[in-house]
């Protein structure tokens, strides 16, 4: 597998490992996709520990930089997450990215990642839920407040989740068959339209979508 790989919604994606900080715990988040994935026997990304940045952003076409940044930027960890040992890779990917004009978007529970990396991102989630797996209210809005290109994404499992994260920058409502309330599209749609601005997934990928993970926000 290569650190960069194409993507169904965000067009490509960088990962530098299919596992992430929670998983190699013992206690991934009980809504993860990969993992949900993996768990239904659907097909999924297979657990890779490492894997090597090797100048990918360097030998891409310039229309596939041009369509990356219609998507708000490349994805990072859309299949893993941040850990200590990618922070090489990560500077490496920066420079090439600098070099080409390639924007860079990241979703992260690692708080480290955002301190370390701010400067370098265009703009950066950090993800929470109302079942205390993701990054703590208090540290999200401290971080919100603290950086003007970090923004707080949350998980919705359950319509009463709307209430309890109003606060929060971006709703990604579940679709995934993990055991919580599975909000279809049309929900999605419903909620986009009382939301305005607030709502992901609600195009069937990033170059469509109208926040771009927070950057249009």
């Amino acid at each position: 597998m290569k650190a960069i790989c194409t993507n169904l919604k965000t067009y490509r994606s960088f990962d530098l490992s299919t596992n992430c900080p929670r998983r190699q715990a013992g206690n991934p988040c009980s809504y993860c996709y990969v993992e949900s994935a993996r768990n239904g026997g659907a097909r999924a990304k297979k657990v890779i520990d490492r894997i090597n940045y090797n100048n990918e952003v360097l030998k891409l076409k310039q229309p596939t930089i041009d369509k990356l940044n219609l998507c708000g930027g490349l994805r990072m960890f859309s299949f893993g997450d941040y850990m200590q040992w990618m922070d090489e890779d990560i500077h490496t990917l920066v420079q090439d990215a600098r070099q080409r004009g390639l924007m860079l978007k990241a979703i992260t529970k690692q708080t480290e990642f955002v301190d370390k990396f701010h400067s370098y991102i265009d703009i950066i989630n950090l993800s929470t839920d109302a079942l205390g797996e993701g990054v703590a209210y208090n540290i999200a809005r401290q971080y919100r407040d603290k950086y003007s290109n970090v923004k707080v994404r949350c998980a919705i499992m359950h319509p009463s989740d709307i209430k309890t994260l109003s606060w929060t920058d971006i709703y990604t409502f579940n679709h995934s068959n993990n055991g919580y309330y599975k909000f279809s599209k049309k929900d999605i749609a419903k909620y986009s339209s009382r939301y305005p601005n607030k709502v992901c997934c609600t195009e069937s990928n990033c170059i469509s979508c109208n926040i771009k993970c927070g950057i249009n926000i």
